[in-house]
């Protein structure tokens, strides 16, 4: 038999690997399974658009919450050329309306980290019309809102714990 510091080993060891291998998966797997293929299509072509920007805040974004340091701070951008750092973190379809029988409307969460290191970070909102794939209204930037625990971000913090 093996001691049973060994057996906790290996079952830590297997469960460090199935989450880093969970968190490695591809943003399609946030999609919901509830829409019809053709709309899975235009959410995944929506993504494939919006996956690099190059404007921390993207321009004529409507900015939600309160500034860091209440106001005082200027929200940082990125040097020229330089691509922003996002996270998909969550999309959330909005529930169907009286008379409606399937949801058309998502909206698609982004965590942007601060370029600035150990400054907080900011959540992009989009809204989608998921069956024209056009986004719908003003992009918004949460700037202290509570943003879900990114893939990319569960992975680091595994491999850092390693």
């Amino acid at each position: 038999m093996f001691p049973r510091s060994v057996l906790r080993g290996l079952a830590a060891a297997g469960l460090v690997t199935a989450l880093v291998c969970a968190c490695r998966a591809d943003d399609e797997d946030l999609i919901p399974k509830q829409f019809a293929k053709a709309q899975r299509e235009k959410i995944k072509s929506f993504l494939q658009e919006h996956q690099k920007d190059t404007h921390y805040i993207p321009p004529n974004a409507k900015i939600v919450g309160t500034p860091p340091g209440g106001g005082s701070e200027k929200l940082p951008e990125p040097k020229s050329g330089e691509v922003v750092k996002q996270y998909l973190t969550q999309l959330t379809p909005h529930r169907p309306v009286p008379g409606q029988e399937e949801v058309k409307l998502v909206d698609v969460y982004y965590y942007r980290p601060n370029p600035e290191r150990g400054k907080p970070g900011v959540t992009v909102k989009r809204t989608l019309d998921v069956t024209t794939g056009k986004e719908l209204g003003q992009t918004e930037v949460i700037l202290n809102g509570r943003t879900p625990l990114a893939r990319e971000e569960l992975a680091e913090a595994v491999d850092l714990a390693k």
